[in-house]
């Protein structure tokens, strides 16, 4: 689970995101690793202009994210499937969309063995 103590490293006070929604598990796209996938919750970008160019890129909330490659120099830019689309994208504006990936299976119940 994300943890929000980090919320404020990660991000300014005027980009924050809801407690909630990082409480729920949600974690910023431009921090996760190469196959983190999960839907768009909330895209807050510093400039109103670099909200309308992610947007315009497909990051709207439900979209469907999964982070493909990542660049060989300190892992920027990085490779994203938005919808079916890939399109590359700088770390720091991907740490501006907030990602809540799928819940992980439930671990089988084990049965006890028989003596």
């Amino acid at each position: 689970m994300f943890d929000a103590s980090v919320a404020d490293d990660l991000m300014p006070a005027d980009m924050a995101i809801s407690q909630a929604a990082v409480l729920d598990g949600a974690v910023r796209l431009g921090r996760g690793a190469v196959g983190l996938s999960g839907r768009v919750v909330s895209v807050c970008p510093p400039s109103p202009g670099m909200e309308q160019i992610l947007l315009e890129m497909g990051f709207v909330e439900g979209a469907e994210v999964e982070i493909l490659h990542q660049g060989p120099f300190g892992g920027d830019p990085i490779a994203v499937r938005v919808d079916g689309m890939r399109v590359a994208l700088r770390r720091a504006d991907a740490a501006t969309i907030l990602v809540l990936p799928p819940p992980l299976p439930a671990q089988m119940a084990v049965e006890p063995a028989c003596d």
